[in-house]
């Protein structure tokens, strides 16, 4: 009953939306910005968005998205006449408006303003036109997700129009063209309305690109695109982000003329343990004109330093200016100091740039200095990179330590004599470097001095120093000095802390810091050797994990109780003993000593006691026990191990001799090495014998007649080149486990290459085409899977050269298609031995004594044992289509060879033909 409801309901709802009775938040009614290019290809933008309001609020969740980096200057919300003050918070790309203490109402009209600046390159290099040299200048404003009635950009290019231009009306093509500028034809298809106009800015006209938009769907994207001349943009940035290229701050850095640097001052100040700040006073004579001067590159050695970040709690960089006296704004840019103002010739320029640094906490840098460790620390004047130091009159350094001298020292005169002093300046005489104390108040600074130094006193004054150079101004200045370890809570390490307590406590110098550092290793001391006793069970355990396999593999070979002496040494469990105990006790402390012991001992100890001739003696083997020997028969096979083994050899130890061959001339074909000229007879050509690499191959290129044919002696060479080859990799191997694994691998190439679309067969067979070809019907394989290929096919593949067929007559009067290149490669080693098979009954005519008869003496030579059957029989020439066919036919098939051969080769009448088409190897 109440179905009819719903539907009612859902009726009334979809109506009130398409009517606009639920409307949206807000109509977007326009949207302007106006967008100045900057040098670098930044821009600054003048963004509007008019909006009439069908709810009323109080902030606009999500203007944007933006590219960044972006900075807003200012903006407001404008209603009617009035302006209310907006406040933007960052939210992910975009950002939220916030109206402050205003909230809009429904049914008004109101005006979103916002002027920022985004550093991000809108200028891409291109060679679209011609190779000329442009670049891409483009815009798109925030999108939104509703629909906007009206879009506009103004895109002001950095291109200055002529004087003559008065009206927008005098801008002409024939202008526009001389200035570089290159309209995008399908970018401004896309636009209801586009115009050149100009617009003033920075006292030029510049010319500006007008386009606009109507009914832009939600999320729409409003791009403008045009190109002109790189030229225009003389620092433009090399990077997407202007801000991170250094490129924004380039734009608005101005230089011309010279100047000279006359004055250089530099002040070291310690304000805390390896915490320090370098103050770089310099004062430079200006000759020409300029609004900023480089970062000064003063500095301490980066190995022991590095310099606090702009937001690492307010220890950046920070500089101060003058210009005669007058002190002017000063700014730190990525890579100078920005004035707020330009000089002008003949002013004396004053500047300094102070900056926070801190010590590297670890450093293996430390050296001795008296009776505790020092940080060599070495300052650098800045560079001939700030400017020229030929006119330099003044340089100095003045280093305000930190670190306490005795009190009462006077601090109204240089200090006299050498000390001692807590900073230690070796590099320097009393003539170059003037020693000092001054008054400090220890409280504002954030050294321990009473646990370093004994004689400390909080009227202790502070040392200072002051380095006047006199000559050789024109030089990078220098100041080296080591500074004290402790006070600067530098680590010193296990050894030096050990070295240096112990030389203290012999002199009686130990200090607070001292003893605590003494406590303290005292109490870790203590710690592990607690820890140790009562988790001794647990690490023995984790070594018996660790290196417990290792010696029981030892024991094993070597028959030996190392396992045992080490982990066990008691022989048995024991609960609790300081050296033996299994479960409490240092056990597992001194399984390392023994370890370390266990091998000097066999390593070096043992070897040196046997020299001396009594403890030979001892040491001496005992001679063993007679036993009566037992003949036993040996072998280097591995069970289960299986061969790793190439197309070419995989077919010798398969026994598909004709096959290993073939795979050989394969390879050389595809090296380039010969090239196949015929393929019944099958004829090579001999392109470059150097590239055979194996065994096999290059006694198949040696073997070669003046025509290219191969004679049957060439089949003896290349047969037995390949037993040896794979003599060698087989000796260790399972013969079984080999042939399971080639077989597997064949068939795992066949059912990927069926799994295949026919598009992608032709490349895989190309590429594992030597698993492929040892299938045991390779060639009823090819049939079921590619199209029939012709005889006549060029040879420039492996399929092609496998997979040419022709067509033969069979007894039958049957039309079949075999492959016959291995026909070319039978008849050749047929006509080589002399013999010509004509009837399939033929094939078995022969006997065994002639077989043994026609074995080679050289090949069994060579490789120093008996061949297999198959390749005895071909490497003399007897009957190869014997051992070919009998061997595949009887694994395939496991039948007799003249019904298998009969019944499934679609052989014909001659046994050479049987052979070619099924069985018998080839390509």
């Amino acid at each position: 009953m109440m179905r009819w409801w719903i539907r009612l309901a859902a009726v009334v709802c979809c109506q009130l939306w398409v009517t606009g009775v639920l409307s949206a938040p807000v109509d977007i009614l326009a949207q302007d910005s106006q967008v100045f290019m900057r040098p670098s290809g930044a821009a600054d933008v003048i963004y509007s968005m008019t909006f009439r309001d069908n709810e009323g609020r109080g902030y606009i969740r999500e203007v944007g998205p933006f590219y960044h980096p972006m900075h807003i200057n200012k903006g407001w919300l404008q209603a009617g006449q009035k302006k209310y003050e907006v406040t933007f918070s960052k939210f992910s790309d975009s950002y939220r408006a916030q109206f402050s203490d205003y909230k809009t109402e429904a049914g008004k009209i109101y005006t979103l303003v916002m002027h920022y600046r985004v550093n991000h390159r809108f200028a891409d290099s291109t060679t679209r036109h011609e190779g000329k040299n442009v670049v891409a200048v483009w815009f798109n404003p925030p999108r939104w997700g509703l629909p906007i009635a009206k879009s506009v950009i103004k895109l002001v290019l950095p291109l200055v129009l002529p004087p003559e231009v008065k009206r927008h009306k005098d801008i002409k093509p024939g202008m526009v063209d001389k200035l570089g500028f290159i309209k995008d034809e399908a970018n401004q298809a896309e636009h209801s309305h586009w115009a050149m106009v100009y617009t003033d800015h920075e006292q030029e006209r510049r010319l500006t690109v007008y386009a606009e938009k109507k009914n832009m769907a939600a999320k729409g994207v409003h791009l403008l695109k045009c190109f002109i001349p790189k030229d225009a943009f003389p620092v433009l940035s090399s990077g997407k982000d202007v801000e991170a290229s250094g490129a924004a701050e380039a734009e608005r850095l101005k230089s011309e003329g010279f100047a000279d640097l006359t004055s250089e001052a530099y002040t070291i100040r310690f304000t805390g343990p390896g915490q320090f700040s370098m103050r770089s006073q310099l004062t430079i004579e200006e000759h020409g004109r300029r609004n900023f001067v480089p970062i000064p590159d003063a500095a301490p050695d980066e190995k022991v330093a590095s310099p606090y970040g702009k937001a690492f709690e307010g220890r950046g960089p920070s500089c101060e200016a003058w210009f005669d006296g007058e002190t002017i704004g000063c700014e730190v840019g990525l890579k100078a100091l920005v004035f707020s103002k330009e000089s002008r010739p003949e002013q004396r320029l004053e500047v300094a740039y102070t900056n926070q640094y801190r010590l590297w906490h670890s450093t293996p840098r430390l050296v001795e200095c008296g009776d505790t460790l020092c940080l060599p620390i070495h300052f650098s004047a800045v560079s001939q990179n700030f400017g020229p130091r030929l006119k330099l009159r003044s340089s100095s350094f003045h280093l305000i330590s930190g670190q306490p001298l005795a009190a009462g020292t006077p601090v109204d005169k240089p200090l006299q004599g050498d000390g001692p002093w807590p900073v230690f300046f070796d590099a320097y005489s009393p003539a170059e470097l003037e020693l000092g104390a001054s008054r400090v108040d220890w409280a504002v600074l954030s050294f321990k001095h009473a646990v370093n130094y004994p004689e400390y006193s909080s009227d202790s004054p502070e040392l200072t120093a002051r380095l006047l150079r006199r000559k050789n101004l024109e030089d990078r200045a220098q100041f080296a000095f080591d500074m004290p370890a402790d006070p600067m809570g530098l680590e010193k390490g296990q050894w030096n802390s050990t070295k240096i307590f112990a030389r203290r406590m012999v002199a009686g110098h130990l200090s607070q810091s001292d003893k605590d550092v003494a406590w303290d290793h005292l109490a870790s001391f203590i710690e592990f050797f607690l820890i140790t006793f009562f988790l001794n069970g647990p690490l023995l355990l984790l070594w018996l994990v660790a290196v417990g396999w290792v010696l029981a593999i030892v024991d094993k070979i070597a028959g030996t109780s190392t396992l045992r002496d080490i982990l066990l040494p008691a022989g048995k469990f024991k609960f609790l003993h300081p050296t033996k105990g299994t479960l409490l006790g240092w056990t597992a402390v001194i399984v390392p000593f023994r370890l370390i012991w266990l091998f000097l001992a066999g390593l070096i100890i043992w070897p040196i006691m046997r020299l001396h001739p009594v403890w030979a003696l001892k040491l001496k083997d005992k001679v063993p026990e007679y036993v009566a020997p037992e003949i036993t028969v040996a072998t280097f096979q591995s069970e289960g191990r299986a061969a790793e083994l190439d197309g070419a050899e995989a077919a010798v130890v398969m026994d598909r001799p004709i096959k290993a061959v073939n795979l050989i001339i394969m390879s050389l074909q595809e090296k380039e090495a010969v090239k196949i000229l015929s393929r019944n007879p099958l004829q090579l050509q001999l392109l470059d014998k150097s590239l055979a690499d194996t065994k096999g191959e290059k006694a198949l290129v040696d073997s070669l007649n003046d025509d290219g044919t191969l004679p049957r002696e060439g089949i003896q060479s290349v047969l037995a080149a390949l037993a040896i080859e794979v003599q060698e990799k087989m000796w260790r191997a399972d013969r079984d486990a080999t042939l399971q694994l080639q077989q597997r691998k064949v068939d795992e190439r066949w059912t990927a290459l069926n799994r295949l679309s026919e598009s992608k067969r032709d490349n895989y067979f190309n590429e594992h085409y030597r698993d492929l070809y040892l299938h045991d019907r390779f060639f009823g394989q090819m049939s079921q899977t590619f199209a029939p290929i012709g005889a006549d096919a060029p040879l420039d593949s492996p399929l092609n050269t496998l997979g040419a067929a022709r067509s033969i007559e069979t007894v039958k009067g049957q039309v079949e298609q075999v492959q016959d290149l291995a026909e070319g490669l039978v008849e050749g080693i047929e006509s080589g031995a002399k013999a010509t098979v004509a009837k399939l009954e033929r094939l078995f005519n022969f006997d065994n004594e002639s077989i043994e008869a026609m074995k080679l003496e050289s090949i069994k030579n060579i490789i120093g044992a008996e061949l297999s059957p198959a390749i005895a029989s071909i490497a003399v020439g007897y009957d190869a289509c014997h051992s070919a066919c009998h061997s595949a036919c009887h694994s395939a098939c496991h039948s007799a060879c003249h019904s298998a051969c009969h019944s499934a080769c679609a052989c014909h009448s001659a046994c050479h033909s049987a052979c070619v088409s099924s069985c018998a190897g080839g390509f």
